[in-house]
């Protein structure tokens, strides 16, 4: 599932585990198992808000260097920081097939979708060593600038 994310957003998780951590729903109660060990993985919760403040920065400044006014940014950032243009541009990408979800739900909900969306971006901020250029590049890539 990393590696899919992976291919998809364009960055290699030096960390999986920190990859793993972006796909497991906070709602998700299920251990994870890997050649018969389970593997403690955090929920994405904390993943999601480092990353909603990554994505914040990232295109405050990709709209600095537009020379937009105030008031056009604040529009912007509004429709393209929402937790509805979350979910709509990670179905868009297939991003919603690697969450990890608990077996009672069987599929991925809106917030988890937007969640996970999040902690994606989170992960790559934190996994390239907090590099906002690292995280440029992955949100150009996820067609969000």
């Amino acid at each position: 599932r990393v590696v899919r994310v992976e291919d998809i957003i364009g960055y290699k998780f030096k960390n999986k585990m920190i990859g793993l951590q972006a796909l497991k729903t906070s709602h998700d109660t299920q251990p994870l198992y890997w050649q018969g060990i389970i593997m403690p993985v955090e929920k994405n919760r904390r993943l999601a808000l480092v990353g909603d403040r990554a994505l914040g920065l990232t295109l405050c400044e990709l709209w600095w260097n537009t020379k937009l006014d105030n008031g056009r940014y604040a529009r912007l950032s509004t429709v393209l920081e929402s937790r509805k243009a979350m979910e709509k541009r990670a179905l868009a990408l297939g991003l919603d097939y690697p969450i990890l979800i608990s077996d009672s739900k069987r599929v991925a909900v809106f917030e988890d979708i937007a969640e996970t969306f999040e902690a994606i971006i989170g992960a790559v901020y934190i996994d390239s060593g907090k590099d906002l250029a690292t995280v440029r590049t992955a949100v150009e890539r996820l067609g969000l600038e």
